[in-house]
């Protein structure tokens, strides 16, 4: 499922938004269940499709800065990095950008996705 975009609301007026991994390379022998990014037109298109939805986000927010957590995947890792870099183009010196890699990621959405399901006020939007 790619490009799964989602936000809820959060304390002092921050936001958090979810983002699905780009489809890595498929083979399963070569690099086990931690294989880098695909090359391919698809993921082209649709990190171009995230960039512009989360820098709408930012711009309509007014935010300064973002920080990226993900999991200690490579395939997370080097979406949150084609992510920002995209970004870091489009809003220059107006952005900070951070990023913080947990290896427990699961367990902490698992937390958030309860608090998700209680909300009232959620956003989604998905491209296939």
């Amino acid at each position: 499922m790619c490009c799964k975009i989602e936000q809820i609301p959060q304390k002092q007026n921050s936001k958090m938004i979810f983002v699905g991994h780009l489809e890595e390379t498929d083979d399963l022998k070569k690099y086990g269940r931690n294989a880098p990014l695909a090359d391919t037109e698809k993921n082209k298109e649709d990190l171009n499709k995230i960039v512009e939805a989360v820098v709408g986000k930012i711009r309509e927010s007014n935010k300064k800065a973002i920080l990226f957590v993900t999991s200690s995947r490579i395939r997370a890792i080097e979406t949150a990095n084609l992510i920002a870099a995209e970004i870091k183009k489009r809003l220059g010196v107006d952005i900070k950008i951070r990023y913080s890699s947990e290896d427990n990621l699961r367990l902490i959405l698992s937390k958030v996705s309860l608090f998700y399901q209680r909300t009232t006020t959620q956003e989604h939007f998905l491209w296939d």
